[in-house]
């Protein structure tokens, strides 16, 4: 039987049928809410979009095999968190996976099994997701990171290194860790849903594009099959795009997949990105800046399509400023105090390599060279050898790593192995040459750049020494003599290959402005906030808000939970990572505030600055616990855990928001899906890092990045450069003022204003990732100019469909990669 149409429902949004989907256009759903109060936008979406009566949602089927589908994805996202430093969100994957099995399964009962409803396929997707994308990453950089910290015990190697003997890495520390960190974000995210879904009506992308991906599977209406055609055929173009783009890590470890690319000569793939040189000239030396380049991927354009102009633009514009203005002149200054040296060392290195010889003898004498060009210039020789000792350990054990890999090849395919030409051998010098000149280069200009500081160092040691002070002493006098002297570079520069990467300096700037708006908008709608934690009181007549209070997480949930979660916290920062109680209490009250920005990131940008949150929270424990390595690192992950275990929630609550669902019950199947995540990403991470020496084979971008931070930061806040520090605090000015000039605005000057998340997060990614957003955003601008009806009713499909297709693509190569690099180490295969 047909409900009859309530009145007031816009043209866009469809009657339903009884247990049938509701057919919601989100653009037509958010101007019919556009001048309502918060209250009438609850009541509005009850009476005309909830549809968690009339069809199942949360059963055991949609949680079993959400968790299942969910353990599996975990497995993807730890590799591509190792190997790219990123992770993808997985309930668009989910869903169009779990349709698929289980139309199959129907099929073979004969459909003695009935289909899932929309909503249990909504439901199923929020345990997947809370299972494989709240878990993993975390892992990978907090304990990946602890591990690269620990010192090799002298007459061992890497491989002597098992990752549980780090700190806090055992089996049951990292169990409750994970687990903790993951019903913490489930937890702290109740209190935000209604602000920022019901009140705010943030976009959320993910969401929507999961949302629609439901809609078009289980729509019949002519429309909607339209849309579902369109959306089908993006799908399959963002799984040929995300094909396409596979990266050289998963052909290295996929055979079949490398020949198939060499046989078409490697010209059909994708460049994971296209470099733009044409700021190069406005850095020293005409360097290029890292990231300033033209990211083709199907999955962040299509994020640019849906999050529109207003915040891409913002994101370009900002990154330009970056990249183009501050970044050229820090490197200036950067310059005069590094380059010179730098290149003196490099040169004299990279001079080795013209004579042909063995590698070991182009290595001896390249750190030769780069140790007599350093007494030149009157450094010190010894920390310039070890380093450039070092480098040349590292360039001779990738050498003969990449012969045995060519000998297991050449074995399995009964051949014997290629010997390399004169010109790779030529390549193969020229980089001995280069990456050990570059490690010196490093060490020399630094220690160049501050001979004057080392000098007067060295003469109060000598004097506490001749005092009869004791060692402590000693080196607290060197450093107080050192540190006021000394010039810290803004950026990472890299001599050898020409680049120069700023974002790791940008980031402090980035974060503080996304810090700063978030506490003041929400400082602005206070009383939004209270009513939201409440919750909402039905009053006297008023039947739809007590059936809404019916629906909705309660706010006394959030208590009940936290409690328990912030005892076994605290407990365990004490007894794995030394933390002191009262540091571990702020730990966890951060990660509340830290989960509010990182959730409006992702509302706003489809984009969860996980890295960045972790900084904040290393910056504060720079001050609270200077000295201890572990908790520094360990309190990064709280916060980065539970802030993606947040924003994941909140994004799942968008899609079921869309669909009529009901949040409560979402947020049951959210928590289920933490246990199977947990389950399943510690046994995986012990079979897929087994020790550091496998640790280290992968790229670790974000592992290395979290690292880095943490040495810089447990020597206090004053290991940042001056301009940073600036940089914070211009940051925290700006992002508490464009809330407010936002707020006094007339509501038709609002949409003129920059986006706070968006300026900030652009200082936080690279340049391409912004552009990328930007391309996205003109093409559905240009779009909706040119055939507004057709923009209105296919963008969202088709960008929904692109994103599906890339994520499912790449967590596929992922899961493949992984299982074949798995059972190459078992000695299943050759």
């Amino acid at each position: 039987m047909t409900t009859p149409e309530p009145k007031g429902l816009p043209a866009h949004i469809e009657p339903v049928n009884e247990g049938e989907p509701v057919s919601t256009d989100v653009a037509a759903l958010t101007a019919a809410m556009a001048n309502m109060s918060a209250e009438q936008k609850d009541e509005y979406w009850f009476k005309h979009v909830y549809q968690g009566d009339k069809m199942p949602q949360l059963t055991w089927r949609a949680v079993f095999v959400g968790g299942i589908l969910g353990m599996l994805m975990s497995a993807a996202n730890l590799y591509t968190t190792l190997s790219i430093g990123w992770a993808f969100g997985i309930a668009i994957t989910a869903c169009v996976l779990s349709f698929v099995m289980w139309n199959f399964v129907v099929l073979c009962s004969g459909k003695r099994v009935s289909q899932m409803s929309v909503l249990e396929n909504a439901c199923m997707a929020s345990c997947a997701s809370a299972a494989g994308y709240s878990t993993g990453s975390t892992i990978a950089t907090m304990f990946g990171a602890l591990a690269l910290l620990q010192d090799i015990p002298p007459g061992k190697t890497a491989a002597d290194m098992p990752t549980w003997a780090v700190p806090g890495g055992t089996p049951g520390i990292l169990t409750l860790f994970t687990f903790c960190t993951g019903l913490m974000g489930v937890f702290l995210a109740i209190p935000m849903k209604r602000q920022m879904i019901n009140h705010e009506q943030l976009p959320f992308p993910s969401g929507i594009a999961a949302a629609e991906t439901l809609r078009s599977l289980y729509s019949k209406s002519l429309e909607a099959i339209h849309k579902a055609y369109a959306l089908v055929i993006a799908l399959a173009l963002g799984l040929l795009v995300g094909f396409l783009r596979v990266g050289d890590d998963v052909l290295d470890k996929v055979s079949f997949l490398r020949k198939f690319f060499d046989f078409f000569g490697n010209r059909i793939r994708i460049p994971s990105e296209i470099e733009m040189r044409f700021i190069d000239r406005l850095y020293p030396g005409q360097r290029h800046a890292a990231g300033f380049a033209f990211e083709p991927s199907a999955l962040l354009i299509a994020a640019g399509m849906i999050v529109g102009m207003r915040i891409s633009l913002s994101l370009v514009l900002s990154s330009l400023l970056l990249y183009a203005v501050v970044g050229p002149k820090l490197a200036a200054v950067d310059a005069a105090h590094l380059e010179a040296p730098a290149m003196a060392v490099l040169e004299a290195s990279q001079a080795t390599s013209k004579a042909p010889a063995p590698p070991a003898d182009v290595a001896a004498s390249a750190v030769a060279a780069a140790v007599s060009a350093a007494e030149k210039l009157g450094l010190d020789a010894a920390p310039v050898r070890t380093a450039a000792q070092n480098a040349a350990t590292i360039q001779l054990d990738e050498i003969a790593a990449a012969q045995a890999e060519a000998e297991r090849v050449a074995k399995k395919e009964n051949r014997s192995a290629k010997k390399l030409s004169e010109s790779e051998l030529a390549d193969q010098r020229d980089a001995i040459a280069t990456g050990i000149g570059n490690a010196a280069a490093k060490t020399a200009a630094f220690n160049y750049a501050n001979r004057e500081a080392i000098k007067a160092g060295d003469a109060a040691a000598a004097s506490a020494k001749a005092a009869g002070q004791n060692e402590a002493q000693i080196e607290a006098a060197r450093a107080a003599a050192f540190n006021p002297l000394r010039y810290q570079p803004n950026f990472i520069w890299d001599w050898g290959g020409g680049t120069i990467t700023i974002t790791r300096w940008s980031l402090w700037g980035g974060t503080s402005l996304m810090v700063f708006s978030s506490l003041m908008a929400v400082a602005l709608q206070w009383k939004t906030l209270v009513r939201a934690f409440r919750g909402q009181r039905a009053e006297a007549g008023l039947h739809e808000r007590a059936e809404l209070s019916r629906i909705e997480v309660p706010g006394m949930w959030m208590i009940l939970g936290m409690v328990p979660i912030t005892i076994a916290m605290v407990w365990l920062q004490i007894q794995a990572f030394k933390v002191s109680w009262y540091a571990g209490i702020i730990a966890v009250a951060m990660s509340f505030v830290l989960s509010l920005v990182a959730s409006r990131a992702t509302g706003e940008t489809d984009t969860t600055p996980i890295g960045a949150m972790g900084k904040v929270m290393q910056l504060m424990f720079a001050g609270l616990a200077p000295a201890n390595i572990s908790a520094n690192l360990a309190s990064a992950g709280i916060a980065a855990n539970s802030a993606s275990s947040s924003a994941d929630l909140l994004t799942d609550l968008k899609t079921g928001y869309l669909l009529g669902a009901n949040p409560r019950k979402q947020f049951l199947a959210q928590f289920f899906g933490v246990f199977f995540g947990t389950v399943a990403i510690v046994p995986i991470w012990y079979l897929m890092v087994p020790n550091r020496e496998k640790l280290e084979s992968f790229a670790l971008p974000s592992t290395r990045a979290w690292e880095a931070v943490a040495r810089v930061l447990v020597r206090g806040v004053a290991e940042l450069p001056p301009s940073a520090v600036w940089a914070i605090f211009i940051g925290a000015v700006v992002g508490v003022i464009l809330p407010i000039v936002d707020r006094l605005l007339p509501q038709k000057y609002r949409g003129y204003m920059p986006s706070a998340t968006g300026m900030g997060l652009a200082w936080v990614m690279p340049f391409n990732n912004a552009f990328s957003f930007f391309i996205g955003a003109v093409i559905a601008l240009v779009w909706s100019k040119i055939a507004s009806k057709s923009c209105e009713k296919y963008n969202v499909p088709i960008a929904s469909g692109l994103i599906a297709g890339e994520s499912l693509m790449a967590a596929a190569l992922a899961i493949t990669a992984t299982v074949v690099g798995l059972m190459i180490q078992a000695g299943w295969i050759l």
